[in-house]
């Protein structure tokens, strides 16, 4: 009786196991509510994509991006939370801690009039090459108004808008809040530091605007190069693409 014991728990005891093992398997989620956007000429798109990390320990996430499908004439750039990735990145590598989460923005900037661009990004869990998910963004010309499939942008505010750019000396940000709320705009260079913070505090709706002289918190002339507008409206973030001519 006791042989028998022991065989039963030794052929058992692995299959019991096994739920264990799948519980502490790593996964994560990609997802974006709005794909496809409305183009229009010399306008910028903005999407949102959420990456994240469904599982209790740290997970690491390789982004690729791929272009091929956007007109040779347009511009856009990408970032990962707060990190505006430099021009010609095609790939990122992020780790998400334990049930953590990450924002990726796709900025486009439309400067022709073509039927459609899309740009690609396909995110690819490390530890598992196969747990590939794609999302895929779709600037579309000619689209209705109405039609449910074409997103806009954060429901806080309407439009961030920067004039010149490019710029030098100095460039003009406006921005139209939908609704009263606390405001920060920030100057952050590519590498997430910020050069100057430009206002914190609680504004009304309506349009406003405010500039910023190329210079850093010191008062010392900053090099030519790309920066970031970094406004962030009752905790939601946006970052806008300058560019400083030497």
């Amino acid at each position: 009786m006791k042989r028998r014991t022991m065989v039963v728990l030794i052929l058992f005891c692995p299959l019991l196991l096994i739920p264990f093992m799948r519980a502490s398997a790593q996964d994560f989620s990609f997802t974006c509510d709005s794909l496809v956007q409305r183009g229009e000429l010399g306008e910028e798109n903005v999407f949102e994509a959420l990456l994240s990390n469904n599982s209790d320990e740290p997970n690491i996430i390789r982004l690729e991006l791929e272009d091929g499908n956007l007109p040779e004439a347009w511009n856009y750039f990408w970032c990962v939370g707060l990190m505006c990735l430099p021009p010609n990145t095609y790939t990122f590598i992020d780790t998400l801690a334990p049930s953590g989460t990450d924002t990726v923005y796709v900025h486009v900037f439309p400067i022709s009039v073509e039927e459609t661009g899309a740009i690609t990004i396909t995110a690819v869990q490390i530890s598992d090459p196969e747990s590939e998910q794609s999302l895929t963004f779709r600037v579309e010309f000619g689209q209705s108004v109405d039609d449910p499939h074409v997103g806009s942008g954060p429901e806080d505010y309407s439009v961030v808008r920067a004039y010149p750019n490019p710029f030098n000396p100095g460039v003009t940000i406006n921005y139209s809040l939908e609704k009263d709320g606390f405001i920060s705009i920030d100057i952050v260079d590519l590498t997430g530091r910020t050069v100057e913070s430009l206002f914190r505090g609680r504004q009304l709706s309506g349009t406003h605007s405010l500039t910023w002289d190329g210079a850093d918190e010191r008062g010392v002339n900053m090099p030519g190069g790309v920066y970031i507008i970094r406004v962030g409206i009752n905790g939601k973030s946006r970052p806008v693409k300058l560019v400083k001519l030497d």
